[in-house]
């Protein structure tokens, strides 16, 4: 991504940077029920990442095209980074969110980052082999799932500190979008299908 940006800014091509929390359709609970089986993305690991308390941004995807819209019709966005993000919440939060939802205490297993990391080293030639996407796939998320987690990458506060404008200091009127709790309530009510 950074490699890209390089090559528009050489060019002096204008661009709006949009960097988007992370999805609440990658993080559904599961519930002893099953009630949110049909949502989950079966090939994502779901398990809370080290001690979970720390926070990330997070997003319901079918908010992204009105937040983008916003973001672009705006001038001041012009050759600009922008944060965008519903809320900021960590995942021991969201299994919360889910239990008062849904009158029920979600599965919480726990990975430690050692073996998150293990992983990462085991991924076979990841970057190089495209056409094996399990590899692809627990590399992609070992590292996502470190810098969200872990290294809390995925904050307004280090968006802030990377110089990225807060959509919600230029827009502090625009509605936001569907809380967690909502989708999470769509979720267990069968009112939401996974990505």
């Amino acid at each position: 991504k950074l490699s890209i940006l390089s090559a528009i800014r050489l060019a002096g091509l204008p661009y709006t940077l949009i960097d988007i929390g992370v999805w609440y359709q990658v993080f559904i609970p599961r519930l002893p029920s099953g009630r949110t089986d049909h949502a989950r993305m079966p090939y994502i690991d779901d398990r809370i990442v080290g001690d979970g308390a720390q926070p990330f941004a997070l997003t319901d995807l079918r908010d992204v095209g009105a937040y983008v819209a916003q973001i672009v019709g705006d001038p001041r966005t012009l050759n600009r980074r922008v944060f965008v993000y519903t809320e900021v919440l960590s995942m021991n939060e969201m299994w919360e969110v889910m239990e008062r939802v849904s009158g029920e205490e979600p599965e919480r297993g726990y990975e430690v980052i050692e073996s998150c990391r293990q992983r990462l080293e085991a991924s076979s030639e990841p970057l190089t082999h495209p056409s094996n996407i399990a590899d692809v796939a627990t590399f992609n998320m070992g590292q996502y799932r470190i810098s969200w987690c872990i290294r809390e990458d995925s904050t307004p506060k280090y968006a802030n500190y990377l110089g990225y404008l807060d959509i919600w200091d230029l827009f502090p009127a625009f509605p936001r979008g569907k809380s967690l709790r909502q989708f999470y309530a769509e979720v267990v009510w069968g009112q939401s299908a996974g990505v």
